[in-house]
Parts: C-alpha cells; sequence; structure tokens
C-alpha cells in the first residue's frame, strides 16, 4: 500500500520455542519503519533476538556477548529472514551487521523495480540508524549508486569489467 515511492509496510515473522513467542513486526512506510521486537513473556531485546535466532535466550547462547555468538545469530536470522523474504516476494530480506556484533545489526529489504533499478532499505535494529539505496545499471560496465541517510547522501558512478 502507499504510493511507489513510500510503500506501505506491515509484516512481522516470528519464532515459537515452547511456551516462548519472539518476534520482529516492521509497520509504517519504507522512509519512516517502525521496527519493533516482541515477546510472550516479556523479556529483553537481547533475549528477543536470541530467541528468533538461535531458539534459546541470550545467557544460553553464549557468554561472550559477541563474536562467534553473534555471528551465528546473524547468521541463521539472515536464513529466517531470507525464507520471509521469498513468501513476500522480495529478493533481499537479510539481517547484516558491518561489524559483525547485534547491536550494529540492521533488518534490510530489497527488491529490483525494474531488470535496471534495485531499490534496497536498511533499518538499524538497536538505533534509530537507516539508509535507502538505489542501484540503476546503465550498461554491462556502467551503473549510478545513490544513498540516503539521516546523516548523509552519496552517489556514485562505478565502473566494472571482468578480466
Amino acid at each position: 500500500g502507499g504510493p511507489v515511492d513510500n510503500p506501505g509496510l506491515d509484516f512481522a515473522a516470528e519464532r515459537v520455542v515452547s511456551d516462548v513467542h519472539a518476534g520482529v513486526r516492521v509497520r509504517g512506510t519504507l522512509r519512516e519503519p517502525d521496527v519493533a521486537l516482541y515477546s510472550d513473556p516479556a523479556m529483553s531485546d537481547a533475549d528477543i533476538l536470541s530467541y528468533i535466532t538461535l531458539g534459546r535466550p541470550a545467557a544460553e547462547a553464549g557468554q561472550s556477548g559477541g563474536g562467534a555468538a553473534d555471528a551465528l545469530a546473524l547468521a541463521s536470522g539472515g536464513y529466517l529472514a531470507g525464507s520471509v523474504g521469498e513468501s513476500l516476494g522480495l529478493d533481499e530480506l537479510k539481517l547484516e551487521s558491518g561489524s559483525g556484533t547485534l547491536e550494529e545489526a540492521s533488518l534490510v529489504l530489497g527488491t529490483y523495480l525494474s531488470p535496471e533499478l534495485y531499490v534496497r532499505y536498511s533499518a538499524g535494529l538497536n538505533a534509530a540508524a537507516s539508509r535507502f539505496e538505489a542501484l540503476y545499471e546503465l550498461s554491462d560496465h556502467w551503473s549510478i549508486r545513490a544513498q540516503t541517510s539521516q546523516n548523509q547522501s552519496a552517489a556514485d558512478v562505478i565502473f566494472s569489467f571482468e578480466r
């Protein structure tokens, strides 16, 4: 729903482990999404993410607070998001983190609007940071990428070739 340049979002992904329901709900619009974690019974965001990705509370997932436990959580969460993305008709729906930690994880949604135009939206799970990106292929070798966020905007002209 909504205009093409700012469609409405309304979806959820939930995992049930024994008597615990943990999930993520995304509502709002592409420009102003509202990403919310929820659970029954109520628990911290770290435990919710751990239940969604690993099926157990964060305390049982690993004591390191990062590293391998977070990498595994992101990988399994990415798998869950990918299967939800396929059912929604998206080309990309995943969890990603540049540093490999859950504190900097983002939910990423992307799709091709035409064979040449790909759009991608990234919303931070623990922060209000979000980014919109569009990639337009001009030819086999030339493309243009534009990105915008609350703090900055950028555009790139990209030339690529294979040897």
